[in-house]
């Protein structure tokens, strides 16, 4: 959970090649997640892999002069467009993520920045109530548990989420070859390395080692794929 009833966005990234997953961004008086660049960053945020997150009434900035990026669930902003000594925000992917009750029914806004120049997918852009187990009981210090942002059996968001990437080809064993790995982590030797499960299948398989630049995956079990 980010903190609640910031002027600011719960989570701002200025940095590229993040991966951004599993959030529940709540009440946020800014957005709840902001991708932006200034003079004084001296990166953009480009090619961030942004899914499977809640964004739950942000963006209700009442501060004088507050832009539209400001208030909605996620904002980006190019605060460095006049200067342009960084890149411009493009290639960030966003997908599969829950957008309800923020800023005028505003998922996504933007600020100098093409939003047709980032992937956002498959997303519930303020579609009806998603139905989650508890979205009214505050979030506080007593009872740090609630709201409880897990879907309801009938949530319409249930099984409705796109497959984040497709193996190239066909074949078997501990090399995977896929479209993107960009969605993965094998830990950067910090963690253990992210559970990956085939359309139809149940067994899993942990990624020990990833090769970005040529999309490769190496797992610690052989799977067969088609």
């Amino acid at each position: 959970y980010t903190t609640l009833f910031r002027s600011a966005a719960g989570i701002q990234i200025a940095t590229k090649y993040n991966i951004i997953r599993h959030n529940v961004f709540y009440s946020n008086k800014g957005p709840g997640l902001q991708l932006s660049t200034t003079p004084s960053y001296w990166n953009s945020p480009e090619s961030n892999y942004i899914y499977n997150n809640t964004f739950y009434a942000n963006g209700y900035n009442t501060k004088a002069g507050a832009g539209n990026e400001e208030r909605c669930g996620l904002g980006l902003s190019d605060y460095d467009y006049f200067t342009s000594e960084n890149p411009p925000i493009t290639g960030n992917i966003i997908k599969n993520n829950i957008f309800f009750m923020n800023y005028n029914s505003i998922s996504i806004n933007q600020y100098r920045v093409t939003l047709s120049e980032q992937t956002i997918i498959n997303n519930w852009e303020e579609a009806g109530d998603p139905l989650f187990l508890d979205d009214e009981s505050p979030l506080d210090a007593f009872n740090p548990n609630l709201p409880d942002f897990r879907l309801l059996e009938t949530s319409p968001c249930v099984d409705t989420g796109a497959f984040l990437t497709k193996t190239k080809g066909s074949g078997s064993g501990i090399t995977v070859y896929v479209e993107d790995a960009g969605y993965f982590t094998d830990g950067w030797g910090l963690i253990e390395g992210d559970m990956i499960q085939l359309e139809g299948e149940t067994e899993t398989a942990k990624i020990i080692n990833i090769d970005y630049g040529n999309n490769m995956l190496l797992l610690d079990k052989s799977i067969t794929w088609e």
